[in-house]
């Protein structure tokens, strides 16, 4: 069985952040760990 992730701990935000900032926090690990800054095409 798959275990259960807490996306939100993932991301580094609490579970009342506006809409806006889990957002941000998402486009802040795309920038982090997206393909292209890994320089894999």
């Amino acid at each position: 069985m798959a275990e259960e992730r807490d996306y939100y701990e993932i991301l580094g935000v609490s579970k009342d952040v506006t809409e806006e900032q889990l957002k941000n926090a998402f486009r802040q690990l795309v920038r982090k760990y997206g393909r292209t800054v890994q320089g894999n095409k």
